[in-house]
């Protein structure tokens, strides 16, 4: 939790990072690196392993929240309100951070030719399945907004909302063990 490394000035190998804070990762690297660990007694060997696990999980240094701003400007931590709110409001919070990976991820407002010229392909299985019409519209619109392009693969009930937004939209059958595909759309819906 470094500020050089938080606010990205040099990096883990730069030498002011390494003046300051080059003897305490010596020493956590001890822990997980002792020397001739083949004869060390079974709890010797319990502990370095709960060291491994406990200083290479990226947990152990780092702390992740998302943080909402309302139209009046109040702000709130979503692990301050997960218990209390529904299940949509719940999931909207992780597809804008999943949307927003994969936009920096694909390098959505690198202009180069080489950036833009990518799939930027993201898989959704079962999604918003908690989420209202409104949440769904939207999301999808920050979708299409951040020029992602998505395989969505969501119960018949949300079809309503995402199928208006879709390019295409395919049915999914399954017969028995065979599954086939049909072209679905507005001129295709069954009276």
């Amino acid at each position: 939790m470094a500020p050089e490394l938080m606010e990205g000035e040099g990096g883990l190998f730069a030498l002011p990072f390494q003046q300051e804070y080059g003897k305490l990762i010596e020493t956590m690297f001890s822990q997980i690196a002792m020397s001739d660990d083949t004869q060390a007694n079974s709890r010797k060997q319990s502990e370095l392993l709960q060291n491994i696990e406990r200083f290479t999980d990226f947990r152990t240094y780092l702390k992740f929240d998302l943080e909402t701003t309302d139209q009046n400007g109040s702000k709130q931590l979503l692990s301050q309100t997960l218990n209390t709110k529904s299940g949509g409001e719940t999931q909207t919070p992780f597809y804008i951070a999943v949307l927003a990976s994969f936009a920096q991820l694909y390098q959505v407002n690198n202009p180069s030719i080489l950036a833009s010229n990518t799939m930027r392909l993201v898989v959704f299985d079962e999604a918003f399945n908690k989420m209202d019409s409104d949440r769904i519209i939207e999301s999808v619109r920050l979708l299409r907004k951040m020029g992602l392009q998505a395989i969505i693969c969501t119960p018949p009930d949300k079809l309503p909302d995402i199928m208006p937004l879709a390019d295409r939209t395919h049915l999914v059958i399954k017969e028995k063990y065979q599954m086939h595909t049909k072209a679905w759309g507005k001129e295709i819906l069954p009276a």
